[in-house]
């Protein structure tokens, strides 16, 4: 992914704000992103646009909340497991929950391209 470098860099989040605005102004009626890198993103992004937007973390994480108390978060890279750490956190959070839980990090779950 270009400009990610393990985290959300100022260069990718401005390309992807972009392009949420770019979607509003040719009259999407909603906009949804479901690369988990983006949530944050989406985050920044719903107060300067009118058009209704969703992140993939959203109903994933609320479901495993509702399914929990102990979950199982795997993720191929370091930012999406502490991303989706954080968004788990923060639905249990919203549902009135908590939640334990369980990271693996599957480095290997993605051959290198190289």
């Amino acid at each position: 992914m270009i400009d990610f470098d393990d985290r959300l860099t100022p260069q990718l989040r401005r390309r992807m704000s972009e392009l949420i605005g770019y979607c509003q102004d040719n009259k999407a009626d909603a906009i949804g992103l479901a690369c988990s890198v983006y949530a944050p993103v989406l985050d920044s992004a719903r107060d300067l646009v009118d058009v209704p937007s969703v992140s993939s973390y959203g109903p994933v994480m609320a479901d495993a909340v509702a399914a929990g108390p102990r979950v199982g978060l795997i993720a191929s890279v370091p930012a999406t497991m502490r991303n989706s750490e954080y968004y788990l956190k923060l639905a249990a959070e919203e549902a009135g929950k908590s939640v334990e839980p369980h990271l693996c990090l599957a480095e290997d779950l993605i051959p290198d391209a190289g």
